[in-house]
């Protein structure tokens, strides 16, 4: 069976799509929040209204934040802009370090 939409309905039913998937991934450049469409390891896709970004910004997980990154506009696929890292760092919840920690090192010293 063939149907054929106009294509005023096939960009409201995509848009209506859109708006139910909720995604917890978001970006933060300033005080402007973007919510996430999909996401990969050399970029992710945000709808084609959202707000320009450039440069430096936050990846955030709800409210925590995941990764700081500098990012590029890459390309305009339809309703999508896509933006690739150029630099995308982990956050991580201890400081690095320059030396090699043992496996049987003590947690704290007793005094």
């Amino acid at each position: 069976m063939d149907i054929h939409l106009p294509d005023y309905i096939v960009a409201e039913l995509e848009m209506s799509a859109l708006k139910a998937r909720k995604t917890r991934l978001r970006v933060r450049d300033g005080e402007t929040i973007v919510d996430v469409l999909s996401m990969d390891d050399s970029g992710f896709t945000l709808p084609i209204d959202a707000p320009r970004l450039r440069g430096a910004v936050a990846v955030l997980d709800g409210a925590r934040h995941i990764s700081d990154c500098l990012i590029v506009a890459a390309e305009c696929e339809g309703r999508f802009m896509r933006y690739e890292y150029k630099r995308c760092t982990p956050i991580t919840d201890n400081a690095p370090v320059d030396y090699v920690r043992e496996d049987d090192s003590p947690v704290a010293l007793l005094g």
